[in-house]
C-alpha cells in the first residue's frame, strides 16, 4: 500500500467541475419544484371553484411558466451560489488548513495488470503463390500492334464523350 497526501486543490479546477454538476442538479430540482407547484396550483384552483371563492387576481403558483422558468432559475442559482462561491470558499479553506495540519491522507493500491490478448499466430507460414506449371505464358507483343478486332481501342470514352 502506498500512502499519499492531498496538500492542495486547484480552486479553478474544482469550481469548473462543481459549477457544471450544480447547474445540472439545480435544473433537475427546478423542474421538480415547477411540477410540484403546477400540480398544487391546479389542485387549489379546483378547490376554490368548489368553495365558490373569488378567483385570486395574481397567479400564486405560476402555472406552465413555472415549468419553464424554475429549472433555469434554480440551475443558475445553484450553479452560481453553490458551484462557484461555496466551492471556492471551501477549497480556499481546505488549502489553508492543509498547510497548517497537513492534507487528507489517501492510501492507494496498485491495480493488477491485466493480460492483453492478441490474435493467435497463423497456423502455417504464408508461402508465395506461383502459377501452376502448365499455365500459358502471356503474349509478349503489346496489344496496340495486334491486328485482332477485339484489341482496337473504343471510339468513345466511358463517359460517353467521343474521342
Amino acid at each position: 500500500m502506498t500512502g499519499y497526501r492531498l496538500r492542495k486543490i486547484g480552486v479553478w479546477s474544482a469550481v469548473k467541475i462543481s459549477f457544471l454538476i450544480n447547474a445540472l442538479l439545480g435544473a433537475c430540482l427546478g423542474f421538480l419544484v415547477g411540477m410540484f407547484l403546477f400540480l398544487f396550483g391546479a389542485l387549489f384552483s379546483g378547490l376554490s371553484d368548489l368553495a365558490g371563492a373569488e378567483e385570486f387576481p395574481i397567479p400564486i403558483f405560476g402555472g406552465i411558466a413555472a415549468l419553464f422558468f424554475l429549472p433555469i432559475f434554480y440551475g443558475f442559482l445553484m450553479a452560481v451560489m453553490n458551484g462557484i462561491i461555496i466551492t471556492a470558499i471551501g477549497v480556499w479553506l481546505y488549502n489553508i488548513f492543509a498547510r497548517l495540519v497537513g492534507g487528507v491522507e489517501v492510501e492507494l493500491e496498485q491495480a493488477p495488470v491485466r493480460a492483453v490478448y492478441s490474435a493467435p499466430p497463423p497456423a502455417m507460414p504464408q508461402q508465395p503463390v506461383s502459377p501452376p506449371p502448365n499455365f500459358p505464358k502471356p503474349d509478349p507483343t503489346p496489344p496496340i500492334f495486334r491486328d485482332d478486332e477485339q484489341y482496337k481501342p473504343p471510339k468513345s470514352s466511358e463517359g460517353g464523350v467521343d474521342v
